[in-house]
């Protein structure tokens, strides 16, 4: 563990340089979070299924489920069903790999409560070219009633 903890401290240094040489990159991985969510509110499952990478899951309520097919399609009546604040949004870049984490406000009728609360959210995002791709998704709704 001595021997690992240079090279670890080395590595997390080396990536934090990395993150910090290409600001446009943490632009680009916002606007893919952002264009996400704008195709889930339309449901426009074309667009969507052009930013998952092949496997990408989603992590909720103590599940895994697959984005492509039923997973994909829980989400879309989700966001259609909810009304978010503004988003808190934090973007961090490691080469071909980023995170974005966010958290909003969000009142959503789930019949027939009425849900208020803050919502969390973490997207694992992959880059191939000039082009990223969503991996997966974490999300955990704090209730506030």
């Amino acid at each position: 563990m001595r021997r690992l903890l240079p090279l670890l401290l080395c590595a997390a240094i080396t990536a934090r340089a990395s993150a910090q040489l290409h600001p446009e990159d943490s632009l680009a991985v916002v606007q893919t979070v952002t264009r996400f969510h704008a195709a889930l509110e339309v449901g426009d499952t074309t667009v969507l299924r052009g930013m998952l990478a092949p496997g990408a899951v989603i992590l909720k309520r103590g599940e895994v489920t697959p984005l492509r097919g039923d997973g994909l399609q829980a989400e879309i009546r989700w966001a259609r069903a909810v009304k978010r604040g503004p988003a808190q949004i934090t973007a961090r870049v490691l080469g071909w790999g980023a995170f974005v984490y966010s958290s909003a406000s969000v009142e959503a009728k789930a019949n027939p409560a009425l849900i208020q609360g803050t919502e969390v959210e973490s997207v694992v995002l992959s880059r191939l070219g000039r082009t990223w791709f969503i991996e997966l998704i974490h999300t955990s709704l704090g209730s506030t009633n």
